[in-house]
Parts: structure tokens; sequence; C-alpha cells
């Protein structure tokens, strides 16, 4: 799972630090977050100021905690995950996102009494404290609409991340932050519970925070995949902003445009239409996502009958997902190799001959043919690169009896 971090290099500009990069917006100097004590946010709440455009957002959060809960569902955090697959689409989108992922975590060997409520009132409470902050920002947003896209909404958005970060004390797990690879033995780093209890975490339970907080505040928000990345992704139909919860640690918020992450993950135009990636995703897709999570600790730990029972349910339910698939194929191929004999239609030897069934010579790539001659043409042109950047580099001594080669390379 990737996980990403915006560089350096960036320019100051009317209180907004935006990176170099295109597509990248970085908000350092950001909201004032000194009046976070009781007492300051006691006197900036007893203020009047935009009292119109405040009250909507208290409201709209008020009546969504408030018919959590009134309307007790007697299954809510009890419920498996085929249970919750069984639901019809319309009840399980009103599913907390909390629960679908605390499902997924209970059915490991271990985490069998993971306590839905108690994580749904650790993360009810994060958001009362953060919504008693907030008109700070509503006030800050009034005063300078323009550092904030004009729009009330994305500030508010901005306000989460960084109340997260600096007031909340969540933040990437430390040793993996420059990890070039990450085995990921411990499930809680993957799921959501990991984060609530220690406030490290990755991609994977960071991102199901913002979402978790940013609903229960009324926000149209929703987790997106980039390629093994994953995102609190805002679409109200109107504006759409992707939220990169994972940069922490330096003050303020980071949010990329599409394009900045099509570039920096280098993502195809299949990987756009295709709807795998940049795309709100639905509660069955959401639930397939954790699904391929535990897939992947299973995985890291070699249990490949789990993984690929998982990796298997996770593609069911979200087959065009195009990193669920990749990251499936070693279970795939294991599971061949246990039940086909070596000459066997079916183990993964037998690959090959189908993949150039399917794939004949014409529609693959060729790598041009070169000859000798073409290899010591390319070889005495990186010779003279050399030798003019490094003088004491010599030409090598030929030996005239030793014949030219000449003829194809054999590849």
């Amino acid at each position: 799972m990737a996980k990403r971090r915006l560089k350096s290099g960036q320019r100051q500009t009317e209180g907004v630090q935006t990176s170099s990069r295109s597509g990248i917006w970085r908000y350092l100097v950001t909201f004032t977050l000194g009046v976070l004590t009781t007492a300051s946010v006691s006197l900036f709440t007893s203020q009047k100021f935009h009292q119109q455009e405040i009250t909507p957002l208290m409201s709209s959060f008020g009546h969504n905690v408030i018919q959590r809960s009134q309307d007790i569902d007697s299954k809510a955090g009890s419920r498996s995950v085929m249970e919750l697959l069984a639901l019809p689409e319309e009840k399980l989108s009103k599913v907390d996102i909390l629960e679908l992922n605390l499902a997924v975590a209970r059915e490991i060997k271990g985490l069998e009494n993971l306590d839905y409520n108690h994580y749904k009132q650790v993360v009810d409470s994060w958001t009362q404290q953060f919504l008693q902050w907030l008109p700070v920002v509503e006030q800050e947003f009034y005063q300078n609409p323009g550092k904030w896209e004009n729009d009330i909404n994305f500030a508010r958005m901005g306000a989460l991340a960084q109340w997260l970060d600096q007031a909340g004390g969540i933040a990437y797990i430390e040793e993996q932050k420059k990890a070039k690879e990450v085995q990921y033995t411990d499930p809680s780093h993957l799921l959501v519970y990991g984060l609530i209890d220690t406030k490290r975490g990755t991609c994977g339970n960071m991102s199901v925070l913002h979402v978790a907080m940013g609903r229960r505040c009324g926000w149209p928000v929703s987790l997106a995949c980039v390629n093994a990345h994953y995102i609190c992704r805002y679409d109200d139909g109107k504006n759409i902003y992707n939220f990169e919860t994972t940069d922490t640690g330096r003050g303020g918020f980071a949010m990329e445009r599409d394009e900045g992450y099509i570039k920096e993950f280098n993502l195809s135009k299949r990987a756009i239409s295709s709807g795998s990636d940049l795309r709100s995703l639905t509660a069955r897709e959401t639930l397939a996502v954790f699904v391929n999570l535990r897939a992947r600790y299973y995985r890291d730990t070699n249990q490949m009958d789990l993984a690929d029972r998982d990796y298997s349910l996770a593609r069911a339910i979200f087959p065009n997902y195009r990193k669920l698939n990749t990251m499936a194929l070693p279970c795939y191929v294991w599971r061949a190799s246990e039940l086909f004999e070596p000459g066997e239609f079916g183990h993964p030897t037998s690959f090959f001959s189908y993949l150039n069934s399917q794939f004949p010579a014409e529609r693959r790539y060729i790598p041009p043919q070169h000859t000798i001659d073409d290899v010591m043409r390319m070889n005495e042109a990186n010779r003279r690169r050399m030798e003019a950047q490094n003088p004491s580099v010599r030409p090598p001594v030929s030996n005239p009896g030793v014949p030219p080669l000449t003829g194809p390379m054999i590849p």
C-alpha cells in the first residue's frame, strides 16, 4: 500500500503555502489553533458572527449524531461482513463506515471482541470537540474567502484535517514513513481500530477516520482509491476536493487535484474510465476495500488460504478495482499450485501457453533486435561521453588478431 507526502520547495502566497507542483495545494499558515482551550472556544462560540452560515452546519451535525443515538439498531456493531453485504444498497449506505471497518477487523483471529460502540463513542466525542472549534474557522474564512477557494466547505474540510493533526495528534506510523516496502504483519496498521487506539496509522485507516468524522458533520465525503493509496474525497456535485490524510506533522492540511494524483501515481486513462481510481466509492465498494486490506495482512503473514479467500470476495464486490486484481495475483498463483500437478492445465506453469494463445506475438511488444555492430556503436558513443566527462578514461586497446564479430545477437 503506497503512502504519499508532499515534497518540499513551496512558496509563500498571502498566508497560504502552495506546492510548486501542478495541482497540489498545501495550506500551512492556516487556522488559529491557539483557541483550542475550553475558555477560548467558549469565547469564540459566544460571538454572533455569520450566524446564518454557521447554523446549518451545526444543525446538520446535531441531526446526524442525535439520529444515530435515537434510531438504535440492535444489530449495529454485531453484523458480520456477509450480513452487511446482504443488506440492500440503500440500507447499507446508511451504515456507519466505522461499523463496516470493524466488522472486517472482528473476523480476524484475536480481534473478535472489538467493541463498535466504544469506537463510535470515541469518534463521536472527537467530532463534537472539533465542532466546538469550527466557528473559529468560519470567522477566518469570511475574513478572506479567497484564501480558501471561496468555498466554506473547503475550509471546513481543511479544518478537520488540521484538527486531527494538531489537536487530535493523529500521525503516520513513524517507522514506515520512508520505507520503500512494508510488510503489514499487524492488522492495526491497516484497520481503523488501530488508529483510534494509538493515534498512529496509514492511509488505510487515516482516510477512514476522516470520512467517519466528516459524515458525522453531514458532509458528502467518501473513500477514494489512488492505486494502492486511499484518500478522503469531498464531492457535493459541484466541487471535488481530495484531502491527503497522511500528510501530518507540518501544520495545516493538504489537498490535491485529480490531475496531481494522476501525474504522481502515473495513472492511465483506463484507471479513471474503468471506475477504479479517483472516484467516490459506494458503501459496498468501501467494504470491499476493507476486505482487501485484511487480505493484505493475511498475505504478508503468509496465511495464503485466508488471503486468497478475501481477495476473491473483494474482487467479487469491486471487480474494477485495478490494484486489487494485481494484489490478488500471487494468491491465485499459490492456489493454482496447490490444486494442480505440474503439467496439468491449471497449474501456474500452464499459464504461459494460455497467455501465448490469448496474446500472440503480433499483439505483444517485441524489443528491437540489435546486431553486435549496433551494440559496439552504442558502447563507443557511451565511452566517448565518459571520456569527455573524465579525461582519465582511455580507449581500450584493440587486438588486431581478433576478427570482428558480426551477425544478430542471441536474445
